[in-house]
């Protein structure tokens, strides 16, 4: 749909009002070298918006690319430091698991001697608690066996 020349001129008009408030990169020179053509208008828009972009591109790159290292490197520091933290407490448990398996072992040793010295001292008591024990084992391994079938 072709439009006149005066509604054209006018949008030209209208566009350029828009531009100049929106975008200051454009100048009254810009605008007036134009000479009402959307297409020429369009042009130097995108001109100008290439340039602003690629200095833009140029302003932040840096600072965005060393603000991206330090959180990186925050990061991986973070990392570590979990790292040798759940080490160290690896290593705390395993010192804690070893103490008390080396309590538990020092008192199965000394119920192991007590029950040497009980069985020195008191040998017919000894042999019956011995045979009322292995009784109550066999007693429950048939038990145990019977209600399986």
């Amino acid at each position: 749909m072709k439009c006149k020349r005066n509604h054209t001129a006018k949008q030209v008009e209208r566009i350029q009002k828009t531009v100049l408030t929106q975008w200051d990169k454009l100048s009254d020179a810009d605008l007036e070298t134009l000479s009402g053509s959307l297409s020429d208008l369009q042009s130097r828009i995108e001109e100008r918006l290439e340039s602003t972009r690629k200095q833009q591109e140029k302003r932040w790159k840096k600072p965005l690319t060393c603000a991206w290292r330090r959180q990186r490197q925050a990061l991986n520091d973070a990392v570590s430091r979990t790292g040798e933290q759940l080490g160290e407490r690896a290593q705390q448990w395993s010192e804690q698991a070893s103490e008390q398996a080396s309590q538990v072992s020092d008192q199965a040793e000394q119920v192991a001697a007590r029950a040497e010295a009980l069985a020195k001292e008191q040998p017919l008591y000894s042999l019956l608690t011995g045979l009322v024990l292995g009784a109550l084992v066999t007693l429950l391994v048939v038990v145990r066996f019977n209600t399986r079938r």
